[in-house]
């Protein structure tokens, strides 16, 4: 470090950060509807970036990105996970071309009766393209692994079936990546709804009181944080709460009986209508 004094600015920039990370602690909970790490985020902006930029070079103007599939050709929870980051972070960059509603878009599928694992028929493209105005289809395919994830894109055109453009992303995934699974599903258990994705906002708190520190967990000295994966309902209500990282049992007791007398308000799609979703919930234990 040099060894000249730190300049007034540098010492308010320090006692800032210095706050922020004081009032972090002391929080006590925090919900965490997505799980990706802020460097996986960037990351995973930065690919979808890469795909808008082929995009619009190829002069497409509106795009439809497929419910995933993994390596067998299963839809799975986990698959339509990375559809909906992808189309997200597609829209964001999209400036000349518009991504259309997945949400929109899958219960017009649902109704036409065009599955996933047919959509890539010739009779499907055109019948897609006719009914959407979509020219291009973005389809991936999921390879997940215990600590990582890859993906290939492939970006082919609606009229004539052929591939436009492919390319392939890869991530670590940390130990909270299981706690969003299995992803909260409509009634026909065909749409998946994740919090900050495709238009569905996080379920936000109304009442929720922070859980009481044991005698027990006190004596022993024991701080840190608790874990829990949870569907919050159409009513705001928790329900399917499992433990994914554990700290010590009465605390772990100790924050589901705070949890369930937690009230809040539910995540709502585009329209406005609440739909369940599944969060990790971390619960912090510090002691004074």
């Amino acid at each position: 470090m040099d060894s000249q004094m730190a300049t007034p600015d540098v010492l308010k920039r320090l006692a800032t950060v210095l706050l922020v990370l004081l009032l972090l602690m002391v929080a006590g909970l925090v919900l965490y509807p997505r799980f990706s790490l802020a460097d996986v985020k960037k990351d995973r902006k930065k690919a979808a970036g890469l795909i808008a930029v082929e995009i619009a070079r190829l002069q497409l103007r509106k795009i439809y990105v497929a419910d995933f599939l993994d390596v067998s050709g299963t839809r799975t929870d986990k698959s339509c996970y990375f559809s909906s980051v992808f189309s997200t972070y597609l829209k964001e960059h999209a400036k000349n071309f518009e991504v259309l509603s997945r949400i929109d878009t899958q219960k017009f599928l649902g109704t036409a009766g065009i599955s996933t694992a047919n959509l890539r028929r010739p009779e499907s493209l055109a019948k897609i393209g006719a009914a959407t105005g979509a020219d291009a289809i973005l389809f991936g395919t999921l390879v997940l692994e215990k600590n990582h994830a890859a993906l290939t894109f492939s970006l082919r055109d609606v009229s004539s079936g052929g591939e436009l453009y492919q390319t392939q992303y890869q991530e670590n995934v940390d130990s909270t990546f299981d706690g969003a699974f299995p992803a909260a599903a409509g009634p026909d258990g065909q749409l998946f709804y994740f919090p900050d994705f495709d238009g569905i906002s996080s379920p936000k708190c109304v009442r929720c009181p922070p859980p009481e520190y044991t005698d027990a967990a006190k004596k022993a000295r024991v701080t840190g944080t608790v874990l829990f994966s949870v569907i919050v309902t159409e009513q705001g209500k928790l329900k399917d709460a499992r433990l994914i990282r554990s700290l010590e049992p009465s605390l772990e007791r100790a924050a589901i009986d705070a949890m369930r007398k937690w009230s809040l308000n539910p995540a709502k799609d585009a329209a406005g209508n609440p739909v369940p979703v599944r969060v990790v919930i971390e619960v912090s234990f510090n002691l004074a």
